[in-house]
């Protein structure tokens, strides 16, 4: 008798054992505004209580640990009055439509949303900044242990809607690395990279975001934009550290700033990538300052066809470091030349070009083939001028 106390007993507490582990790898969400629906996790607005960033936080964890597929956003306004962090969420963060789904209250660095690796797709919605400022409305960025390591997210960003109203807001998507981890000898762990795809599908930018993208992916990682208006202060895309492979197709990308660019290539000292390759096609590129920059280590080629690629104050394309510009079918116009340094290569096409001075070529190896204007090569013989290709 006493052993079947006993062991009774001790089944008792490895079940109370086995019940508070659980809650601790299923967290209790706010029933009132999070539900479990089926396939799906359902998180209704709190309204005044203004609780939205908790509940959709905890809905992110309970859809990891069930294998929801989905956290749904119901019609009316969450404002997200902290960060929200989400970890390797394999699943869609989807609203009703832009115009009834609106996450909002973003303040300074306290607010959007943060994914640490995984698959997310974030559809449907509006994220408005507007009578506040938000340092990054959405990011994804390295999964919670690749510190030190690479790590691949697929990331689909489809029909949303940014907003924004005042200066300061920094990007309205962000997708990079970890930028500092430590080691487990607490020395700074080497660089992590982040890998993968993103899509950027139907995506429009209203009002005064400093960059529109901001993105920062390696290793030949595929990069779309389609349909889309990328707006940003200080540029509207920026490639920051990357080796990426990305098309720009039936968008719109600008700057509203002096000294700004459209579009950016850039790698920050010390950083070295593979190539970077770049096509427009069927699309605007408006820079208030230069419209397409590059300043790459390693080769960096830009693509244009049927496009129309304009800078009010600077220069339709420029290269600071090696690059390549290749232009088919577009109307290229400018207030500054075309500048082309260090082994770069131009390569036209049935191109319209106009409102620049000239094309202005510096440093050795540069290649011009088939120029419509006149050309300047301030290096005499260290540049090659052809008429034809």
């Amino acid at each position: 008798m006493w052993m079947m106390r006993s062991i009774a007993i001790g089944f008792g507490l490895l079940l109370a054992m086995g019940s508070g582990f659980s809650q601790a790898s299923h967290p209790t969400c706010d029933s009132r505004y999070v539900e479990d629906a089926g396939t799906k996790i359902v998180v209704l607005p709190s309204g005044p209580i203004a609780s939205d960033a908790q509940n959709l936080e905890c809905a992110f964890k309970v859809a990891t640990h069930l294998n929801k597929p989905k956290v749904e956003l119901t019609q009316g306004t969450y404002r997200l009055l902290s960060r929200v962090s989400a970890d390797n969420f394999d699943g869609t963060l989807t609203g009703h439509t832009i115009a009834t789904t609106i996450v909002a209250g973003c303040s300074g660095t306290r607010g959007g949303i943060v994914f640490n690796g995984g698959s997310p797709a974030i559809t449907r919605m509006t994220f408005d900044s507007q009578g506040s400022n938000c340092a990054n409305h959405l990011t994804v960025t390295s999964a919670p242990d690749s510190c030190g390591k690479n790590s691949s997210v697929f990331v689909k960003l489809d029909r949303l809607l940014f907003q924004s109203d005042k200066y300061g807001d920094d990007s309205a998507v962000i997708v990079e690395p970890q930028k500092e981890c430590i080691g487990p000898d607490f020395s700074p762990a080497p660089e992590t990279k982040l890998l993968g795809k993103l899509l950027i599908n139907r995506v429009d930018m209203v009002g005064s975001f400093d960059v529109g993208g901001k993105i920062s992916m390696s290793a030949g990682a595929q990069v779309d934009v389609f349909f889309s208006s990328l707006v940003g202060r200080d540029a509207g895309l920026l490639f920051l550290n990357t080796g990426t492979n990305a098309q720009i197709v039936g968008s719109t990308v600008e700057s509203t700033l002096v000294n700004s660019y459209a579009i950016l290539i850039e790698d920050a000292p010390g950083i070295r990538r593979s190539s970077n390759v770049l096509n427009v096609s069927n699309s605007v590129v408006v820079g208030y300052g230069d419209a397409i920059a590059q300043d790459c280590s390693v080769n960096c080629i830009v693509n244009i066809s049927d496009s129309e690629v304009r800078s009010s104050f600077g220069s339709p394309f420029t290269t600071s470091r090696t690059g390549s510009l290749r232009v088919f079918g577009s109307d290229i116009r400018g207030a500054d030349s075309i500048l082309l340094v260090n082994n770069s290569v131009m390569a036209n096409n049935d191109i319209y070009i106009s409102a620049i001075p000239d094309i202005r070529v510096l440093g050795g190896g540069n290649t011009i083939n088939q120029p419509r204007n006149d050309v300047k090569a301030p290096m005499g013989a260290d540049n090659f001028i052809s008429s034809r290709n």
